[in-house]
């Protein structure tokens, strides 16, 4: 009998959540990716780079980075979990030969903006729902990554420090990148929240050409007659 690389992700998981709080760490990952795309915003202001689209585009990719960065210092603290994982794994009732069986697929992102398909009254309306889209797609991804934040800690576990230990043991287990497998999982929401607020920065600036920011789009939508 053979472990597929699915419940051996299981089981690192459910490791994880007995001796750790992988939520709690991933929501502060997540808020100081946050924070430093808001910084990058204010900063890339600062030095005349006015087209919101474009900046916000910028932002997140930059965040997108420091996350990435931050998932690389969690791996190298969390190399004292290495010695106890693999005796995890080789007490399991499951078998140690891991095979690299098909993962199943997680939803289509894309499914999500079905909920937009409606008729807008007037363009003030559309510019405040496309940044409204914008800040709740960005809750929603940030969500998401949070609530599986145990899956995706054991495949960073398994692919960036458990992997050299169970290579030797596990001819079966496919070589994977950390990387591969975090772009994977998150690489979709970040996109969808860079368009996101790539289209409410473009209507935005379309609407109210001499604003630079979000604060500039409200004061044009207060002062604007009806």
């Amino acid at each position: 009998m053979t472990a597929s690389r699915s419940e051996l992700l299981r089981a690192i998981g459910e490791h994880l959540e007995q001796v750790s709080i992988p939520r709690f760490q991933m929501l502060i990952i997540v808020m100081v990716t946050g924070l430093s795309g808001f910084l990058a915003s204010v900063v890339l202001l600062h030095w005349g780079f006015y087209a919101m689209w474009l900046r916000y585009g910028v932002c997140v990719a930059l965040a997108y980075l420091i996350f990435l960065l931050l998932l690389q210092l969690w791996i190298y603290r969390q190399d004292r979990f290495a010695p106890n994982m693999i005796g995890v794994i080789e007490t399991r009732d499951a078998p140690v030969n891991v095979s690299s069986e098909t993962e199943p697929k997680e939803p289509a992102a894309t499914g999500w903006l079905d909920w937009l398909d409606f008729d807008l009254p007037d363009f003030d309306g559309f510019v405040l729902l496309a940044f409204l889209a914008a800040i709740a797609f960005a809750l929603v991804a940030c969500g998401y990554i949070v609530y599986s934040a145990p899956s995706l800690f054991a495949e960073l576990l398994l692919d960036g420090i458990l992997s050299a230990g169970l290579y030797r043991q596990m001819r079966d287990l496919e070589p994977r990148h950390w990387l591969k497998s975090v772009v994977r999982r998150t690489g979709v929401p970040f996109a969808f929240v860079a368009v996101f607020f790539m289209v409410a920065g473009g209507v935005s600036q379309t609407y109210a050409p001499e604003a630079v920011s979000i604060g500039g789009v409200l004061r044009h939508y207060s002062t604007s007659p009806r």
